[in-house]
C-alpha cells in the first residue's frame, strides 16, 4: 500500500514539474546560421528584449566562438573558448547583424 501511494505521489510530482514553465523564460528567434566541420553556428534574437547572441553547438576543447561588428573597422565584442563544453554562448548585444565566427581547434573557421 505504501509503495503504491509513494508511486502515485512521485508520478504527480513528475507530471507537475514537467508542465511548469518559468514565467521569466525568454523565447528566441533564429536570425542566421551555418554549419560545417561537425559544428553549428547560430545567431539568436531574444524576443523579449530584442538583443542577439551567438551560439556554437558541437564545440570541441579549444574551439572559439566570437561575435563582432558587421562593418569595418571590425571589432570583436566577445570571444568564448571551450574548456570542454560542447555548446558555447556569448552574452547578448544590441546589434541586429553582427558577424559570428567559429574558430575551430583544427584551424578551420565557420563564418556567418
Amino acid at each position: 500500500m505504501f509503495k503504491k501511494m509513494a508511486g502515485v505521489t512521485l508520478a504527480m510530482l513528475i507530471a507537475t514539474s514537467a508542465v511548469a514553465v518559468p514565467a521569466y523564460a525568454d523565447s528566441f528567434t533564429y536570425v542566421k546560421g551555418t554549419s560545417g566541420h561537425g559544428r553549428t553556428l547560430t545567431l539568436w534574437k531574444n524576443n523579449k528584449n530584442g538583443l542577439v547572441h551567438a551560439n556554437l553547438r558541437g564545440a570541441l576543447y579549444g574551439d572559439k566562438l566570437t561575435i563582432g561588428s558587421c562593418c569595418p573597422p571590425l571589432v570583436n565584442y566577445q570571444e568564448v573558448v571551450s574548456t570542454g563544453q560542447s555548446e558555447l554562448n556569448t552574452r547578448e548585444y544590441n546589434n541586429w547583424d553582427p558577424t559570428i565566427n567559429g574558430i575551430l581547434i583544427n584551424g578551420k573557421t565557420i563564418h556567418r
